[in-house]
């Protein structure tokens, strides 16, 4: 469990959070709690990818910051990735997969952006 100070921290799940491929790969709904990203620090997530700028996750502690890097992919509304974006997010779960780190993507009313770029690396794990 995180600490901050002499508080004690507690951690839940972002809502809808699931493992798409066990330990590996979650998909979730963008945290909106700092105890939300500590349940992702907690169980292995090294790194967040959020598919729509308009939210953020609260990645403003820093005790957070030191345990997990945020990159965002910004796919429109209601649209399909682009072949760049499935690049990009490859990439990320290559480098981290490489460090031994899990890889997670977030997404926001659409999940067809998250489905999309999931269903494409399961026909192209490597």
């Amino acid at each position: 469990m995180l600490c901050t100070g002499s508080e004690l921290e507690y951690s839940t799940p972002p809502y809808n959070f699931s493992w798409m491929v066990e330990g590996c790969l979650a998909g979730m709904a963008c945290p909106s709690n700092t105890s939300e990203i500590r349940y992702l620090v907690e169980n292995g997530i090294g790194h967040l990818v959020t598919l729509s700028e308009d939210r953020t996750p609260p990645m403003d502690d820093d005790s957070i910051r030191n345990h997990i890097k945020w990159t965002v992919i910004p796919v429109v509304e209601f649209e399909p990735p682009t072949l760049d974006d499935m690049k990009k997010f490859i990439a990320i779960c290559k480098e981290h997969q490489e460090k031994v780190r899990d890889s997670n993507t977030e997404f926001r009313l659409s999940p067809e952006r998250s489905d999309q770029v999931v269903a494409f690396l399961t026909k192209c794990p490597n």
